[in-house]
């Protein structure tokens, strides 16, 4: 009967958890095309991107001539990543509640179904979600 309550609470806490990702993204929905993070984050004085990957490097690549500003990720394992600084989540939480400020979300689906519970409670200026 016990593993069925705490199996029970689990679901729970999974749901609550993407309910919490669903609610971000939908907060913060934009049109995604690579032209169109461009002419998004183009509005915004820092870029940070969540994610140092292939995905955050693409992000990189399609931004480099912008104001990407430096790198976000779950568990930091290197202070620089593209010659940008690399910061843990809590690190970067008062940089990303700053007017100006835009947070690229560059993260495989797997990765940005973890990630989202952890930023759904910042109080973000901006998100742009990277298919």
């Amino acid at each position: 009967m016990n593993n069925l309550i705490q199996e029970n609470e689990l679901l729970k806490r999974k749901n609550i958890e993407l309910q919490r990702a669903a609610n971000v993204i939908h907060r913060y929905a934009v049109p995604n095309t690579a032209d169109k993070m461009i002419e998004y984050c183009n509005q915004f004085s820092k870029i940070y991107i969540y994610g140092a990957g292939i995905k955050g490097k693409r992000a990189y690549d399609r931004l480099i001539s912008h104001n990407v500003s430096g790198f976000v990720v779950s568990k930091k394992d290197k202070n620089e990543y593209l010659g940008l600084p690399v910061m843990s989540i809590d690190e970067a939480k008062e940089k990303l509640c700053k007017s100006g400020t835009v947070l690229v979300i560059a993260l495989n689906p797997k990765n940005l179904l973890e990630t989202l519970p952890l930023i759904g409670d910042i109080e973000l200026n901006a998100i742009y979600v990277m298919e």
